[in-house]
């Protein structure tokens, strides 16, 4: 007889639809499986736990496109019924997963972890857990970590570019143009100067990168796959520390100061929808900020947040991290 670990979680077994927990010991000194008497039904999630339409409106709130969403959902219901670690075959950006993130919360029985392969990485894997009202985060953590680096590679793109030097623009292009591969199946791209620069790639994509990608802008190049995620050259962030004094924590107030620019551009950005708060987009200048957020700027990088206190005059000191 065989069983299989149900939701990774030991000591608890499924076969034939029936949940199993622990063992018992019968007069001929068997060891048997216990099954729930609870549970005596199929392996099934019942479709009014989850709140398809509720979600779908979610996510198109957050403007993540309809392809997307119904694909995460398909994904997030599998992972729901199979009770199997199920992880995306593409990538997503910072916005898609705080979106998916908002999402999901409304959705039982199902958890998110996502990964990129490096602990900064902007573009990850996300993967879904089947997750009991009993069951902590941080105990599925691992194993949603683990199913996302399995797919995972890093491929060296070598060459010489000391005159014709390449950034991620043009690293990004070369691999879509020679490969036809969409941009979600490309995670991050860390450019090495003049020597190169390391791709993250989905394992099935390695062998078509390989054949097809001979040079970039005008430099020829050679790609190999490494070992392991443990070679990725990753450069730590370039920061700049700012301090501010404010009379309130309004975005556009934190923002323009973290920036370097006048509050009314700064306005001007908010209401054309090129700020994010914490990855969500911001229309509304009157938007209050707290310790710990991310506020992100089109064309403009990111500034964290640090820390707020008051002063004397009652006014705020911000103290703030901005990422060149």
């Amino acid at each position: 007889m065989a069983w299989s670990v149900w939701a990774g979680r030991p000591g608890v077994f499924h076969r034939n639809g029936l949940r199993v927990s622990g063992t018992c010991r019968t007069g001929s000194g068997r060891r048997t499986p216990v099954v729930s008497t609870s549970a005596r039904r199929p392996l099934t999630l019942r479709t009014d736990l989850l709140p398809r339409d509720s979600i779908l409106k979610t996510l198109r709130h957050h403007q993540l496109p309809d392809e997307i969403s119904f694909r995460v959902l398909e994904l997030a219901e599998r992972a729901a019924s199979t009770f199997q670690v199920v992880v995306t075959d593409f990538f997503l950006r910072p916005a898609e997963r705080a979106a998916l993130e908002s999402a999901l919360a409304k959705m039982a029985f199902v958890a998110t972890v996502s990964s990129g392969g490096y602990a900064s990485a902007e573009r990850h894997l996300v993967a879904f857990l089947r997750r009991e009202p009993e069951d902590d985060l941080a105990t599925l953590q691992p194993a949603g970590v683990e199913a996302c680096r399995a797919p995972l590679r890093v491929l060296e793109v070598r060459g010489n570019f000391t005159f014709d030097p390449a950034d991620h623009r043009d690293f990004l292009g070369a691999l879509l143009n020679s490969t036809g591969l969409r941009r979600e199946r490309i995670g991050d791209i860390l450019v090495l100067g003049d020597r190169g620069a390391q791709v993250i790639v989905l394992a099935d994509d390695v062998t078509a990168i390989i054949d097809t990608l001979a040079s970039v802008r005008t430099v020829p190049v050679q790609c190999r796959a490494l070992d392991s995620l443990s070679e990725l050259q990753v450069a730590p962030p370039r920061v700049k520390e700012v301090f501010s004094v404010e009379a309130s924590l309004r975005i556009d107030s934190v923002a323009s100061a973290g920036f370097a620019c006048s509050r009314t551009k700064m306005v001007e950005m908010v209401r054309a929808g090129d700020v994010q708060l914490n990855h969500q987009p911001v229309t509304a200048t009157s938007k209050v900020v707290k310790e710990g957020d991310m506020i992100t700027v089109k064309g403009r990088g990111r500034v964290q947040v640090e820390s707020v206190s008051l002063t004397s005059k009652n006014r705020y000191r911000v103290q703030m991290k901005r990422y060149l």
